[in-house]
């Protein structure tokens, strides 16, 4: 499958986050980034909540120096939105709440890092790529959609990616439609759960029902492995590779 090319945002505004920052309104776009020194093994746990109407590009970089780096774009010149930015000796927090309409939001993340991100929006479509070496360590990915509205997740979870004994966790909840691509790579073992919601699989090389709306690679499963739970959806367009 080709990765689609994401279109750039020209960055008017770059705002550095020390460690709480409130803002009440601001015009034009934002600029967010977080480097480590490479001997720096915390993790970083970003949430991005309280967003309507939003466009989400989720991707990673092959740059092992950088924590993430994030770019909004708002619908309006002036907009609310809070950060919340604090630090300790084991990881990264960041959180983003919108406040309302977000017109769109570009998160890169580094591979030398593992990341927990956390997306709680209404009418949002995210789009997620999971390659360039993205590192897993038993982490998980949260979406969710936070009232009965239009909303759309896209996973592309291909074979380039890093994880030691413990693989990653997928957790998605009230989407209209999901449409999901898994590659595994060489070592990682699959299990897909179904919640409630009608589903159509494509493609399901290496992957077997084990039990009634739910397939996996193996049974029984053992790390490390890609766990991915959907819950009350529309529609989900699953094709699954080993």
């Amino acid at each position: 499958m080709t990765e689609r090319n994401k279109a750039a945002i020209v960055i008017v505004a770059v705002i550095v986050v020390s460690s709480i920052v409130v803002f009440g309104v601001l015009s034009g776009p934002l600029h967010f980034e977080k480097y480590r020194s490479l001997d720096d093994d915390r993790y970083l746990y970003l949430t991005i909540k309280g967003v309507e109407d939003t466009e989400i590009f989720m991707s990673f970089a092959n740059d092992s120096a950088l924590v993430f780096s994030m770019d909004v774009l708002f619908y309006d010149e002036r907009s609310d939105y809070n950060i919340v930015d604090p630090e300790s000796d084991l990881m990264w927090t960041f959180i983003f709440e919108g406040r309302g309409r977000v017109k769109q939001i570009n998160v890169t993340f580094g591979n030398g890092v593992y990341v927990h991100p956390v997306i709680w929006g209404n009418n949002v479509s995210i789009y997620s790529v999971v390659n360039n070496g993205a590192l897993f360590r038993g982490q998980s990915f949260d979406f969710t959609c936070t009232q009965d509205s239009y909303s759309s997740l896209n996973l592309y979870f291909t074979e380039d990616v890093n994880f030691y004994d413990q693989g990653v966790w997928v957790d998605a909840s009230r989407f209209t439609y999901i449409n999901l691509i898994i590659d595994l790579p060489d070592g990682m073992m699959g299990d897909l759960e179904i919640g409630e919601g009608a589903y159509s699989v494509y493609e399901m090389e290496g992957w077997a029902y084990s039990a009634a709306s739910r397939i996996s690679t193996n049974v029984p499963l053992v790390q490390p492995y890609l766990d991915i739970i959907l819950r009350d959806f529309g529609h989900a367009s699953i094709y699954l590779h080993d």
